[in-house]
């Protein structure tokens, strides 16, 4: 009410639209649209002034934007109706972006760090600790458990959600990465040597090629990564930050789309 932005962009986790009966997602976009006055790509009103909307269609997936990362999130466009003229508002498209125009990484296995240090690959006694919970819960009829993302025999090995948390996300994420030299390592840290099988957790580093930070979005004139997180930031902080950050590369492709809207509307 008080700045009157000529575009809203708005970004929430999928469940958004579902949350209480799909009664919470409603009201943001009723105050969105009748109390600040804009106009929400992918609604419409109805003769009686009411709005209609496909739940279905605020949902997009950082895999239909060139990562292999299933990242299913609420976004929501609008425009101020006090700004822009009802007839150019009309000539809007319905619907946000589905899909991006280039592809980073077809699958996880395209983008794996080489040679990776061995703190990262998972202890014997630990996995043997996420196989039991894996069963006990498989037992329960749940699919929850740890994941190996890419397991052979996987057309198309893509991560599920990085989370922010940190911690338990990367049990979801787990790579198949046989090595030399690594079976029976005793490692700072970890109470049992390291495991047999070959499985290790993502490093930091691909948790932000998977977010379109590395490799892409800080890449400048001379094709040469200028992204970096401070020399003293830990681990955990690195995938907490990722976790909890959006993915460029739609992002990038939703602001593409307002730039398009926005000339559309400003006949330039």
């Amino acid at each position: 009410e008080k700045t009157r932005p000529s575009v809203i962009f708005l970004e929430n986790v999928d469940y958004l639209v579902y949350h209480n009966k799909g009664s919470t997602f409603k009201r943001v976009l009723e105050i969105l649209i009748k109390k600040l006055k804009y106009k929400i790509i992918g609604t419409s009103l109805t003769e009686n002034d009411e709005f209609e909307y496909d739940p279905k269609k605020f949902i997009r997936n950082s895999k239909d934007f060139g990562v292999p990362q299933n990242r299913p999130r609420t976004y929501i466009i609008g425009f101020d109706t006090e700004r822009f003229m009802p007839a150019k508002l009309n000539l809007l498209p319905d619907e946000i972006p589905r899909q991006g125009n280039r592809c980073l990484y077809h699958s996880i296995n395209e983008m794996l760090d080489t040679d990776v240090d061995p703190k990262y690959y998972v202890a014997s006694g630990y996995l043997e600790t996420l196989k039991k919970h894996r069963e006990r819960e498989k037992r329960k009829g749940n699919g929850f458990g740890y994941k190996i993302v890419n397991e052979q025999g996987i057309e198309r090995p893509i991560a599920n959600t990085l989370l922010a948390i940190g911690g338990s996300g990367k049990e979801r994420n787990l790579i198949y990465d046989p090595r030399k030299g690594i079976a029976g390592r005793m490692i700072k840290g970890k109470k049992t040597p390291l495991n047999s099988e070959g499985v290790r957790v993502m490093t930091p580093n691909e948790w932000g090629k998977l977010q379109g930070f590395v490799n892409y979005a800080f890449l400048d004139d001379e094709n040469l990564d200028l992204f970096s997180f401070p020399d003293n930031l830990s681990d955990l902080q690195r995938y907490k930050q990722l976790g909890n950050s959006v993915t460029i590369p739609l992002v990038e492709e939703m602001a593409r789309f307002i730039l398009e809207c926005l000339k559309l509307l400003s006949n330039s």
